[in-house]
């Protein structure tokens, strides 16, 4: 009797019983469905993982369509199998582990779509009114679009590319007529192709020749503008070189002249730009862009040197202003105000949040993430990743710009994490040599969820991916939930001691004690550098209005003291 014990124990720890062999982290990939009319077959590729690894076990597949069992030795822990439907469906796909003895030791099921599920197109302006995306004749938009997709009349998804798309739809079935159309546009323009902007069509009879959608856009006619700052990056150091890259455009189909103004901080003067400026007076910068649109935006990379030697940890304002502003549709956008720290070396691909560091439950997250190609040769196709913090919030997000045309989707990561990528097909980013063509952003917002506790911690770190590299991997930028009472009472500004303003938080009315004997001017900004309110204040106490102001984090900028001094201020 005790043989036969030991021996079923035996047996039992060689087939992975005691050890409890299970599959997990199954998903498929159907992306390789949409073939060509000429293969009539629906490929699907199914992966899943046996823990702990065994090289013993064997996963049989059986893909639901009535074809023999496919085993497959498991070699290592992840493993996967490439079935062919010959006929567009959704399956059930059953995995059988087994040990090498033929013993049953786990069995999962999933459901796999096994038809074109992907839809993708251009977002351009037609100079020649057909709906083909002509290169060198159209333009190709850098503005963001926002389409929305329906299923039988009720909306399931909404994305927003610039200048293409290529989305994998969740949610797709062979069954209804699905239709997808642009959700407002930017000023100035109209769709041309297709008309009335709706593209319809049925998912049973897609293939990678007939599921492309093309929008094509024209002017409408009308003068409206909406110049804009779109992105302002500053890299600064105690020694040459420095540098500020300024994104501007317009969002706008006209094409429009913009003067840009730089006022550079009195720690460095301007030394070069690669575009000539209009004047140089001191520490303010001018240039006039010709001809900014819709398809359009311009880099402006301004080289500084330090006066003295300005302090590692210390800060840099920089404020930038694209005019006119007069029959501007968005005045709101044309001025940022940006601080930026002063660094012994800095990353030129990296990730940065504003608000930084203490934030509220709740709060609205800019995030911006730059990438910079320091290879020899041209960068075809970038990718970025996005791992988004569980703790922000998903339905809040809202794509604001980025460098180049971009197509934005979400994915889940076997963790049930939310990752954002940003598909820079076909970008041809310059190499090292080329300064002024190997630079690259996108930026978009996020909100926090609301109900946080206090002392949570959000991180955010971006994977970048240039052509078939490994992954460049940015910084983790680092947000917080304060305890209690951190950001209450009165709150002093900077280093200066003759001012403080109170209360913080606030709500309609901020007070302003300014010990010193001339009056200073105060910027109110947003988290996107957007001045929302100005005032000044006399020697003595004074107060601003805060009426109007939405709930969030701002900063509140000093000027008048031979220097600018900033303090976070929170709207209740």
């Amino acid at each position: 009797m005790l043989r036969k014990i030991i021996t079923t124990i035996c047996l039992l720890l060689l087939s992975g019983l005691v050890f409890g062999q299970t599959l997990t982290n199954m998903s498929y990939n159907s992306s390789f469905a949409c073939t060509t009319p000429s293969l009539p077959f629906f490929p699907v590729t199914v992966t899943a993982s046996a823990f702990p690894a065994n090289p013993s076990l064997t996963a049989e597949f059986a893909w639901g369509d009535g074809t023999p069992v496919t085993p497959v030795p498991i070699m290592q822990s992840f493993f996967t199998s490439t079935h062919n439907y010959s006929l567009p469906g959704v399956y059930t796909v059953t995995i059988v582990l087994k040990d090498g003895g033929g013993i049953i030791l786990d069995t999962k099921t999933i459901t796999v779509t096994a038809f074109c599920n992907l839809i993708k197109g251009n977002i351009f302006k037609s100079n020649d009114a057909n709906c083909t995306y002509d290169v060198g004749v159209d333009e190709p938009l850098n503005l963001p679009i926002n389409l929305e997709l329906f299923r039988a009349g009720t909306r399931i998804d909404a994305f927003t590319p610039t200048g293409f798309f290529y989305n994998m739809v969740t949610g797709a079935d062979l069954v209804n007529v699905f239709t997808l159309q642009p959700a407002g546009l930017p000023p100035g323009y109209m769709v041309s192709c297709p008309p009335g902007g709706v593209h319809a069509f049925k998912f049973d009879t897609l293939n990678n020749e007939n599921n492309t959608f093309n929008y094509a856009l024209e002017c409408d006619g009308s003068t409206n503008f909406d110049l804009e700052i779109l992105s302002m990056r500053g890299l600064f150091r105690p020694v040459a070189n420095s540098y500020i890259y300024l994104y501007v455009g317009n969002r706008a189909c006209l094409p429009t002249n913009g003067i840009v103004t730089i006022d550079i901080d009195p720690q460095y003067t301007f030394s070069s730009a690669n575009i000539a400026p209009l004047s140089v007076a001191g520490n303010t910068v001018t240039w006039m862009i010709p001809g900014l649109s819709g398809s359009k935006t311009e880099l402006i990379r301004v080289v500084l040197d330090p006066v003295g030697a300005p302090p590692i940890g210390g800060t840099v304002t920089t404020r930038a202003e694209i005019t006119p502003r007069g029959g501007d549709v968005n005045p709101a956008n044309n001025e940022l105000i940006q601080v930026d720290p002063i660094v012994g070396s800095f990353d030129p691909n990296e990730k940065s949040v504003l608000p930084a560091g203490d934030i509220r439950p709740g709060e609205l997250l800019t995030y911006t993430i730059n990438f910079e190609n320091l290879g020899n040769d041209t960068a075809f196709n970038i990718h970025v990743l996005d791992t988004l913090s569980p703790d922000l919030d998903l339905a809040s997000y809202r794509f604001i710009s980025s460098s180049h045309a971009v197509s934005t989707y979400f994915a889940h990561s076997v963790s049930g994490l939310n990752i954002i990528k940003f598909d820079f097909a076909n970008i041809r980013l310059g190499d090292i040599n080329d300064p002024e063509h190997n630079k690259g952003y996108v930026k978009f917002q996020i909100k926090a969820r609301g109900g946080l506790a206090p002392g949570t911690t959000i991180g955010n770190t971006a994977h970048i991916y240039f052509d078939i590299n490994p992954a460049v991997v940015t910084n983790t930028t680092i947000n917080q939930i304060p305890q209690i009472n951190e950001l209450s009472g009165k709150t002093h500004i900077g280093t200066l001691s003759g001012i403080n303003i109170y209360p913080n938080p606030a709500s309609n009315i901020v007070s302003v004690e300014n010990g010193y004997k001339q009056s200073v001017s105060l910027d109110i900004v947003n988290t996107i550098g957007q001045v929302v309110r100005t005032a000044h204040a006399q020697p003595g106490l004074s107060q601003i209005n805060l009426k109007g102001l939405s709930s969030g984090t701002y900063f509140v900028y000093i000027k008048g003291l031979n220097n600018v001094q900033f303090q976070k201020l929170v709207i209740q």
